[in-house]
């Protein structure tokens, strides 16, 4: 289900970042998406998309001068992102053959590998760990 909370992941951990969680499904059918992004004043959409069904371009072009930053998570990528979303490259569910990804990361992007809700996450050396309570106090939407 989506949810409203405040990032504590990677490089925009504890920055007080409102972003909108959703998964890729519901991304593709919330009708009232943009309703939602501005209506709870959000600064950023997180979009998990571990089967690698959306296209970068398409989310890029939506949120172009929105001011609303994109981080889609994923485990596959084939080519450099569009400008205007972030990759967060979820090492943990990827397979070896998914490895290839590294190619494609810009210096902007993340690398995630998790475990029941631990979380370590780095970009250019940088490494955050997230924990489970990390995660409380969102709020269903």
């Amino acid at each position: 289900m989506a949810k409203i909370g405040y990032e504590v992941e990677g490089k925009y951990a504890n920055q007080g970042i409102l972003t909108y969680f959703c998964s890729a499904e519901e991304y593709l059918s919330n009708e009232y998406l943009h309703r939602d992004l501005y209506e709870n004043r959000v600064d950023m959409i997180y979009i998990s998309d571990h089967l690698n069904i959306l296209d970068l371009q398409s989310i890029a072009d939506t949120f172009n001068g929105s001011g609303i930053k994109v981080t889609v998570e994923l485990t596959q990528l084939d080519d450099v992102p569009p400008v205007g979303v972030e990759i967060f490259w979820n090492a943990s569910q990827a397979s070896y053959a998914q490895a290839k990804t590294i190619l494609h990361l810009r210096n902007i992007d993340q690398i995630k590998v998790e475990h029941n809700k631990h979380v370590m996450a780095w970009t250019v050396g940088n490494s955050v760990l997230t924990l489970p309570v990390d995660f409380e106090g969102d709020i269903e939407v």
